[in-house]
């Protein structure tokens, strides 16, 4: 919506601001007044300590904090951080033409700053080629047929060194061009965070639990009938979304009232650019006893993003992989209350390093025992296309 992103916009030009957009609303968290950095040593009871008290939490769990989650640590180097939490001084919320929050602010705004450099014409490398993925795909079909994982989540990285590039100014440039249901800016000091993902991880309101996850993908630039239904119909693309299904609804059962969880509009399909993709909704109803924060990190990481079984496969990922996720594949979350939070999964997500330079974002695709290699490079070079039609 052009009102809202010259707004915000003008906003982040004034304020010191950080931006979680999930479905039609979008929230602009203004001035920072306290930080939690999560690391290691921090104990559930900081994270809710924090997040609950005095407003709005915002911030990102890495994918690398879901590995020690579940007793594991990443074998690559990495200075990205587990993750961050933050509280602010103020917030305003743009949702279809109704703004609500701290809306004095709006006043006295400076004009839309205008880009002092476009980051276009970069040269983009990646971390495998064709021949180097689809290796990595045929020792993940071995690890199938060996019964280590059904399903596994297997990604490249790529990027890009540009000493001018503007974050703020590129996330509104990333989201007009590809806009998405949740997109993010957060500021993580050395690394500045642009997100762009069609994917709900967990929404909590008042209790009802919602997530959404996604598997089953097709190219192609068509919405006729028969073009979905060679997704919704494919052996294949639906025994991965059924799959990442039954996890997240075990997943959730964990903080669930007994019997609450349930399953529906399974194999419903949306477009993301030259994608079809299809999810599913898996709800519930938080327990007594249980919060948010006991239901985020119980779950995490997603396992649409992971593979089944879920330690096993994040621990085969991290022998294909060369490279830390770091952010990608983790969470932006906004936390409300001990009811309420939505989060996002970290796809079609990128990082600018300030100290580096080097702006890097990530494709992948899910592997079963009937992939073929060379159709999932190309399923992950498709996912790639939204970055690297703006930044190419």
């Amino acid at each position: 919506m052009h009102w809202q992103s010259d707004l915000l916009r003008r906003l982040s030009a004034k304020y010191k601001t950080d931006i979680l957009c999930n479905g039609d609303e979008c929230t602009c968290f203004i001035e920072p007044v306290s930080t939690l950095e999560i690391n290691e040593h921090t104990p559930k009871d900081e994270i809710k300590n924090f997040a609950f008290n005095k407003g709005t939490a915002a911030g990102f769990l890495s994918y690398d904090y879901g590995m020690f989650l579940h007793g594991m640590k990443s074998s690559k180097k990495s200075n990205f951080p587990f993750g961050v939490l933050k509280k602010y001084s103020s917030e305003i919320t743009f949702s279809n033409n109704d703004i609500t929050g701290d809306t004095d602010l709006l006043k006295n705004l400076p004009q839309v700053p205008q880009h002092r450099h476009i980051s276009r014409n970069n040269k983009i490398t990646s971390s495998a080629d064709m021949a180097e993925y689809t290796a990595g795909c045929r020792r993940t079909l071995e690890e199938i047929k060996n019964g280590n994982t059904y399903q596994l989540n297997y990604t490249m990285s790529h990027s890009f060194k540009d000493p001018a590039f503007e974050p703020v100014n590129e996330f509104f440039r990333l989201s007009g061009d590809s806009p998405a249901a949740f997109t993010a800016y957060f500021d993580a000091g050395q690394h500045k965070i642009l997100s762009s993902s069609p994917e709900r991880f967990i929404k909590v309101k008042d209790g009802q639990i919602l997530s959404q996850p996604i598997k089953g993908t097709l190219y192609t630039l068509t919405d006729e009938p028969e073009e979905t239904a060679k997704l919704t119909e494919n052996p294949k693309e639906c025994a991965e979304l059924a799959m990442i299904i039954d996890m997240i609804r075990n997943d959730i059962s964990i903080n669930s009232v007994f019997g609450s969880v349930q399953v529906s509009g399974f194999k419903s399909v949306f477009r993301v650019n030259s994608l079809l993709q299809m999810y599913g909704n898996v709800t519930g109803t938080l327990k007594k006893g249980s919060d948010v924060i006991d239901l985020l990190l119980d779950a995490f990481p997603g396992g649409s993003i992971t593979g089944c079984p879920k330690k096993r496969s994040m621990e085969i990922i991290d022998t294909l992989e060369p490279f830390s996720r770091g952010l990608y594949c983790g969470s932006m979350i906004k936390i409300s209350s001990e009811k309420d939070m939505d989060s996002s999964i970290c796809i079609r997500t990128g990082i600018f390093d300030t100290g580096e330079k080097t702006f890097t974002f990530y494709s992948g695709s899910g592997i079963v025992s009937d992939s073929d290699p060379q159709s999932e490079y190309k399923e992950t070079m498709n996912k790639a296309e939204k970055f690297m039609e703006v930044f190419e």
